[in-house]
């Protein structure tokens, strides 16, 4: 495995975060040994604490105008001590947007996260586009695909708002969210924790227009969050320009066929 640090410069970061680098790096051991035991025999993980399937986040209207019921799967510790709060993993699948994605695909990863002591979420969110007919996605409707990332993103901050609001119900620390993603979950999480709506309407007026703005999807509820770090697996933003002083989160960013993981640390100019 290489790990290589890419520095980023930024005006307003005083200093950085290293207690948020340090528990980053600690959510990030198991997905990195759960990616890298796909080149071996290794054994499924086994439940380790209480599973809590198919909870509801929210609802919402797929592509093709189906209304949706849009769940999660919620692993925790098997030593959970009561009234302690855990930091919090959630984990968005990948899989092109299309619609044979599903979360069920991250159980091994939301296991092992659990083992080690996080609150690990995985969730459906809304998939599906207007995809070439011969498979390669990348000569589909690009105005589709916009979309369905828009969506994602949507799904994504709507189950965020969801945990935050039960997190005394499922011992959620709040201070503490990560988010990490494979592929097409890894663009959902970059583009949902960089984009806002004032740069959502310059970069998908369409969406937009369609689909309404980045909160006002699939539940009613308020609450905010922060992000303390993210995990992305062969994902990218559409601009690094976004990546500044007034969103610093520590990034990992993973390509898996070179085993080779992209640190970002915000820096003082």
């Amino acid at each position: 495995m290489q790990v290589q640090i890419v520095k980023i410069k930024t005006r307003a970061m005083k200093n950085t975060n290293w207690s948020a680098l340090l528990i980053t790096s600690l959510f990030l051991i198991p997905l990195f040994i759960e990616c890298s035991s796909k080149e071996t025999i290794t054994p499924r993980p086994q439940p380790v604490g209480p599973t809590l399937s198919n909870v509801s986040y929210g609802s919402g209207k797929d592509w093709e105008g189906n209304n949706v019921n849009l769940t999660m799967d919620i692993y925790q510790p098997s030593n959970m001590v009561s009234g302690r709060k855990y930091p919090l993993v959630m984990h968005l699948h990948g899989g092109a947007f299309s619609p044979d994605g599903d979360k069920t695909s991250a159980a091994d990863k939301c296991l092992l996260l659990a083992d080690s002591g996080f609150i690990a979420v995985t969730i459906n969110y809304r998939v599906g586009w207007n995809s070439s007919n011969n498979g390669d996605p990348c000569a589909g409707d690009t105005v589709s695909f916009n979309d369905a990332l828009y969506r994602a993103m949507q799904d994504e901050r709507a189950a965020l708002r969801f945990l935050v609001s039960k997190a005394d119900e499922y011992s959620i620390d709040t201070n503490w969210i990560f988010l990490s993603g494979a592929s097409a979950g890894a663009d959902v999480i970059l583009n949902s924790s960089y984009v806002d709506d004032k740069y959502a309407k310059a970069r998908y007026p369409k969406s937009v227009a369609k689909l309404g703005p980045l909160d006002a999807a699939d539940n009613n509820l308020k609450n905010t969050y922060t992000i303390k770090g993210i995990c992305a697996i062969a994902g990218a933003l559409p601009d690094s320009n976004l990546i500044n002083s007034n969103r610093p989160i520590q990034q990992f960013h993973f390509r898996a066929k070179m085993m080779k993981w992209f640190l970002l640390i915000s820096e003082p100019i």
